[in-house]
């Protein structure tokens, strides 16, 4: 589904950049600078615009798949310490569950859809800050805030019609050409569409093998809305090539282990950074 998407992009933006940033604190100056071009903008504070497609199919508890496609539009500006970001994009849901089903991890509790619906998605505003840097030792912690307007149609099931929020923070070990990365979002939820306001969390790795390309794993949890559904647990994989500084095009997959999890999940996205 198209969160877990959102969650590799700000995964890989945090863990780029503090790996970039140690590399340059650790490093001589001239050879710093090389090894880490591929990761560090031409400024350090930079727009970036993202896009590109995700498509994920799972059962859900259902008798037969749904097929979810998202092609996201992302607009971020990045300060040295802080990026704002505004994200919306395209959903397609094909089989008998309504996205809503699917993002709540569960069959049955929404009008099944059995066919094709699509639409704009709903659009989420975010806003992350570096809390805490230390250089030397390569250790960084990040925390943010993310308002989900609800432009989906409820109609059509791609969206509940209420606003909703994540709280999230993130922390991030660089350990020479090794990256770990872990994180928890506390999700705040309007209470005619959820019984509970969800947790989940996100732990895993990423390897530089070139200054240009990068691939790492991670595992993620997350608890449904509702209290009576089971918690979604997946795996993915990713590799990130930097063509250039300003361009990076990243493909990954996912594979899930639970009732709730996806089956599987293929997906791309690129990044144009400016200046």
């Amino acid at each position: 589904m198209h969160t877990i998407a959102r969650i590799l992009v700000a995964l890989l933006a945090a863990s780029h950049a503090a790996a970039a940033q140690t590399q340059l604190a650790a490093a001589p100056a001239d050879q710093a600078l090389d090894s880490a071009a591929a990761l560090l903008p031409t400024s350090i504070n930079y727009w970036e615009f993202a896009s590109g497609f995700d498509s994920s199919k799972g059962t859900y508890g259902a008798l037969q798949p749904t097929t979810v496609s998202y092609v996201p539009v992302a607009l971020s500006y990045h300060a040295a310490r802080w990026s704002v970001s505004l994200e919306s994009g395209y959903l397609r849901v094909t089989g008998p569950l309504s996205y809503i089903d699917v993002t709540n991890l569960d069959a049955g509790r929404n009008p099944a859809v059995n066919g094709a619906v699509n639409g704009i998605a709903d659009t989420a505003i975010s806003a992350k800050y570096a809390v805490y840097e230390d250089l030397a030792r390569g250790f960084f912690v990040d925390a943010g805030a993310r308002l989900r307007a609800p432009t989906a149609s409820r109609a059509k099931g791609l969206g509940t019609g209420h606003a909703a929020g994540d709280l999230t923070l993130d922390l991030t070990q660089v350990a020479g050409q090794w990256t770990f990365f872990g994180g928890g979002e506390y999700g705040i939820r309007d209470s005619r569409d959820a019984e509970r306001n969800p947790w989940s969390a996100t732990a895993g790795f990423g390897r530089s093998f070139t200054e240009r390309w990068s691939a790492g794993a991670f595992y993620h949890f997350r608890q449904s809305v509702l209290r009576g559904a089971g918690a979604a647990h997946d795996l993915f994989a990713y590799t990130s090539y930097a063509l250039s500084r300003r361009f990076t095009v990243t493909l990954y997959g996912a594979t899930g282990f639970s009732h709730a999890s996806v089956d599987r999940e293929l997906g791309l996205r690129y990044a144009l950074r400016w200046p």
